[in-house]
């Protein structure tokens, strides 16, 4: 019986994905199955097969018998490309009239339900003989081979009803076996049409990406492109992003110390959003987030010079902050431990290093009360007011009603790494022409002095497309920084004035000025009442006062950072006796410092002096 044609689409369809194109032969063993299903196998293959190139397509006379047809499909991919359609067209006709002599004494096919028993079958017909016969011819198609059809004429003649049908099942597999080839050719050819057309498109994108970096550093505002991405990403605190774009620019340089930022404040304050948001902005490649063990950068011998590493609420061990800080300290060179390990049952010395130029970064080290690390750091403190408070309510509601992903890739954030990527491409050396005209409040504070000329010398590395520069033989490029380089970097510094005084944050300063507005002079304040009064007033709880104070293991805090400030274990006398009470003192000149709002500017520029040839078109201060 005959499939109805809904049914045969859908049979094949089904075998196609259950088992693939050749073992569709049982699918089309009538009458009409196998011409329906060459004639839809050529039109395909006609349309989407790429023909050989090296070899013609059969246009000889047409075979007189369907064994002559079946040797020229053995032909084709060795012989012939293809058969021409007089060709194909007497093949399918030969088999017809042989099907139709043998219908006379026999049924025509055997259908999927047929073959579910032998009791079905016509008299002399075995269904499992019929099924061993396809399976033999596909696996000999399969495997390149031509089927011998005289052996299997011989043996399968009798049980599948005649010779001419194990002729026609051989050529029902190879005509299956040919739309085959045909298919995966097909498939092969559009694969890889597709992936060229992926690399090309990704390559106009990258192009184009590349040419709006380029133009954004060499003719627009790079600062203010990289502050309104991150404003997209992150509420406020626009020193986060200011600071790590400016430590990347660093990384640039062969002249610069390295800018390592750091920042401070309670839990929730936006320390870790903040960095994640701006690190968002960097080529990835670049940026290592994640915890690890003491001694893994040191065996990762993937990371590569010029690296971000941050971890997020990590307490640095002894033996890792020891590593931090040596390869800080070592920005320019990168650091190397000598160990041994075992080889072949030996022990072997083996050098690791951390490459140059490498920024770490730990949302948590500062409460950890490292000062070793903070000494190196760039620090910011954030502590948000109710208004910074809303501001963020405001943005997430915009951003969660907008139905935006926390850090999407944007078009503006791939822009962003795209100008890191080309500044970090390059190796820079710095020169600062009017160094006799800057002047600092502080010049003992080396670090703050140390960072101050980073900030400078990472805004030439930024702006390097609009400064005066050359390049020498051996790639690395000199460029001169100028007078709006340093009001760049004078007011990107100023950002963490106050926290550069006495290290310490701005929930640290608003507690010690405090303490100054409420202690007696001279007999200072007693703890508890520190921890009581203050703690009512702005909502802080005793265990959080106590880290202001003292830091989280003792040695850090107010009273180990400010000069002035001490506190001293006392017997004082109370309604119920005497008791010890620890008294907070804070001398007039720390009390001053506090209360005085801003410090003095840390650094200045003198006008030039008359004749100077420094740049005269930049505002002076």
């Amino acid at each position: 019986m005959t499939p109805a044609p809904a049914q045969y689409a859908d049979r094949c369809r089904a075998a196609v994905e259950a088992e693939g194109l050749p073992f569709l032969a049982p699918l089309v063993a009538t009458s009409q199955g196998v011409p329906d299903f060459l004639k839809l196998t050529r039109e395909y293959v006609k349309v989407t097969a790429p023909k050989a190139a090296a070899l013609p397509v059969y246009d000889g006379p047409p075979p007189a018998t369907l064994e002559e047809g079946i040797a020229l499909m053995d032909e084709i991919g060795s012989k012939w490309s293809d058969l021409s359609e007089e060709t194909d067209a007497a093949i399918l006709a030969l088999q017809a009239e042989r099907i139709a002599a043998a219908d006379e004494d026999q049924a025509p096919g055997i259908s999927d339900a047929e073959r579910s028993t032998a009791a079905d079958e016509p008299a002399g017909i075995s269904s499992l003989a019929i099924m061993e016969l396809q399976g033999a011819v596909d696996r000999a198609v399969r495997d390149g081979l031509a089927p011998n059809v005289a052996a299997l004429v011989a043996e399968y003649a009798d049980s599948v009803g005649g010779p001419e049908r194990v002729e026609s099942i051989i050529l029902e597999a190879k005509t299956a076996a040919k739309a085959e080839r045909a298919e995966r050719e097909r498939q092969v050819q559009a694969d890889a049409a597709g992936a060229a057309f992926k690399a090309a498109d990704e390559a106009t994108e990258r192009a184009e990406l590349e040419r709006e970096a380029r133009e954004i550093l060499e003719k627009g505002d790079p600062i203010t492109y990289h502050r309104e991405a991150f404003a997209a990403l992150h509420s406020g605190d626009q020193e986060i992003g200011d600071v790590w774009l400016m430590s990347a620019m660093t990384q640039a340089a062969v002249t610069t110390a390295g800018i390592q930022p750091g920042f401070s404040g309670k839990k929730g304050s936006g320390k870790s959003h903040g960095t994640r948001a701006a690190l968002h902005l960097h080529p990835p490649e670049y940026v290592i987030d994640g915890s690890f063990s003491n001694k893994a950068l040191l065996y990762d011998g993937g990371i590569p010079a010029g690296s971000i590493v941050y971890s997020d609420d990590t307490v640095l061990a002894i033996e890792t902050a020891s590593m931090v800080k040596r390869a800080m300290t070592g920005f320019q060179t990168g650091i190397e431990h000598r160990t041994v390990n075992k080889n072949g049952g030996r022990n072997t010395a083996e050098r690791l290093k951390i490459p140059p130029r490498c920024l770490f970064a730990f949302s948590s080290v500062y409460d950890a009360g490292d000062d070793e690390i903070q000494d190196r750091q760039y620090l910011i403190s954030l502590a948000p007011t109710p208004e910074d408070d809303k501001k963020w309510l405001d943005f997430l509601k915009e951003r969660l009603a907008a139905g935006r992903e926390e850090f999407p890739v944007t078009r503006e954030v791939l822009v962003c790494r795209e100008m890191i990527r080309q500044v970090k491409a390059h190796t820079f050396k710095v020169r600062i022409p009017f160094t006799d005209r800057i002047t600092f409040a502080a010049p003992g504070a080396k670090r703050d002095v140390l960072m101050f000329f980073d900030f400078l010398q990472a805004s030439a590395v930024l702006h390097h497309l609009k400064r005066k520069r050359e390049t020498a033989p051996d790639g690395i490029i000199t460029v001169d920084a100028d007078e709006a380089d340093f009001h760049i970097a004078a007011k990107i510094f100023q950002a963490s004035e106050q926290t550069r005084a006495f290290k310490i944050g701005k929930a640290e300063r608003a507690l010690l000025q405090w303490i100054g507005e409420h202690s007696t002079p001279g007999e200072g304040i007693e703890e508890t009442k520190v921890i009581r009064e203050y703690g009512e007033k702005f909502k802080v709880n005793r265990a959080s006062i106590r880290r202001l104070l003292y830091g989280r293991d003792g040695n850090g805090g107010i009273v180990n950072k400010v000069p002035g400030v001490d506190k001293v274990a006392e017997t004082r006398h109370t309604a119920g006796g005497k008791s010890v009470k620890n008294i907070i003192y804070v001398d007039s000149m720390a009390a001053a410092a506090v209360s005085l709002g801003e410090f003095a500017a840390f650094v200045e520029l003198r006008p030039p002096r008359k004749g100077d040839p420094s740049d005269p078109g930049v505002i002076r201060h």
